[in-house]
């Protein structure tokens, strides 16, 4: 997916950032939430793919596995001083388990994050954490969205 396809749009608050990311599909939407995560660390036009590592989620909910995600790939990068540029979904499973009426569903996500190491030429924000705050997973005129709020 070109830089013009991903589908982002950045959203007023007072202190911290909150966006919402589209895509055709789950995976999309969530490949591109990575990415406005990505671009407000750093700049990505400055950054290469010389570095990679997988990342693998279980969840109860969409939104649980969006801020998992997206927290688990800011936790990896910031440990290995990593300023990443592209997250590409390659396994996404719902398991549905238990007696009508019961069910309980159980989301798996795999995926490849690719970034380079950070330099300050690169860095534009310090994002902390990844919240629940306002994350909401849904479909929207066809697209799905994923909304993330970034505590900065």
């Amino acid at each position: 997916m070109s830089e013009a396809e991903k589908k982002i749009v950045f959203l007023e608050h007072v202190s911290d950032v909150i966006f919402e990311a589209f895509g055709a599909t789950f995976q999309q939407a969530l490949e591109n939430a990575a990415f406005a995560m990505f671009e407000t660390i750093a700049d990505p036009a400055k950054l290469g793919e010389s570095n990679k590592f997988i990342v693998e989620e279980t969840a109860e909910s969409l939104e649980e596995l969006s801020v998992f995600t997206l927290g688990k790939l800011l936790s990896e990068s910031s440990a290995n001083e990593l300023f990443l540029k592209r997250f590409k979904v390659t396994e996404f499973k719902e398991t549905v388990e238990g007696k009508r009426g019961r069910e309980k569903k159980t989301y798996l996500l795999r995926g490849v994050a690719f970034g380079s190491p950070a330099t300050r030429e690169a860095g534009r924000t310090d994002v902390k954490a990844v919240t629940f705050h306002e994350a909401l997973v849904e479909t929207r005129g066809g697209e799905w969205v994923v909304r993330v709020l970034l505590d900065i």
